[in-house]
């Protein structure tokens, strides 16, 4: 079996050498497989009481994903607008998304019904035109 360290030295020299050449990006492998979660893993997750140490580490998962989220979209997707503890605001989003969304949504992944979400509660201003 190779050592997973060199394995990943060299996937990010071959991905290095495919973005240098200009290679198409679908020629590029999908490596991270586990960096998104779907509507139901969130939910489960996060509402989940916390009984075991892997609970407690699940719903820390959850809380980064849902930050790093928040993080990117925040001033283009939406626009907070008053003051709200991160972990009170995923949490009112998970609870939100279990509310409102199908079983068949949230199948897929969480990121897109995040954002409907925080655009729904926290949209961003249109920007006013300027008088002359």
């Amino acid at each position: 079996m190779p050592h997973p360290v060199r394995s990943l030295v060299r996937l990010f020299a071959c991905l290095g050498a495919c973005m240098a050449s200009g290679a198409a990006p679908a020629s590029i492998p999908y490596v991270y497989p586990f960096n998104s979660m779907s509507g139901q893993e969130v939910i489960e997750r996060r509402l989940k009481q916390p009984k075991s140490q892997l609970d407690y580490i699940n719903r820390e998962k959850v809380e980064a994903y849902l930050n790093g989220i928040k993080d990117g979209a925040h001033g283009t997707a939406w626009c907070l607008t008053r003051p709200v503890l991160p972990q009170e605001l995923n949490l009112a989003v998970v609870q939100r998304l279990k509310e409102s969304r199908k079983p068949a949504e949230l199948k897929g992944n969480a990121a897109p019904l995040v954002l409907a979400e925080l655009r729904r509660r926290f949209p961003c201003e249109k920007p006013r035109k300027a008088r002359r």
